[in-house]
């Protein structure tokens, strides 16, 4: 409404986008458990919370990988800290922690040994 009586009316239409639930229940698993220097390791990551979820992976020797499945390969005999952090729309991040035994290489024996005595 002016000062002179008139009037008018605008109309628009807002819509509410629902509510960004932040992420809980991180979690991952790895195989094999007990790799061997020069051994994928497949990782698998999981987390509840709205959708999309981002996945980061830390391996414990300087790697990084993203997603939540990811591989990775050691190139030491150690233990290692493995860190996944998972976040998404909220802004909020959750993360988890766990230990992984790299063991060294094992011997492999082939057979048939053949023996040769000399002469």
């Amino acid at each position: 409404t002016n000062c002179e009586g008139a009037t008018d009316v605008a109309t628009h239409t807002v819509t509410v986008s629902p509510l960004c639930e932040p992420v809980h229940n991180v979690e991952f698993d790895w195989t094999p458990l007990t790799p061997t220097v020069g051994q994928a390791v497949a990782f698998t990551g999981t987390a509840s919370g709205t959708l999309p979820i981002s996945f980061t992976w830390e391996f414990g020797d300087g790697g990084e990988g993203t997603g939540p499945t990811v591989s990775h390969t050691y190139t030491a005999a150690a233990t290692y800290v493995v860190t996944l952090t998972a976040y998404n729309c909220a802004g909020s991040t959750a993360t988890v922690t766990d230990t992984l035994t790299v063991e060294p290489l094992r011997w492999r024996v082939y057979l048939p040994i053949v023996l040769k005595e000399a002469p």
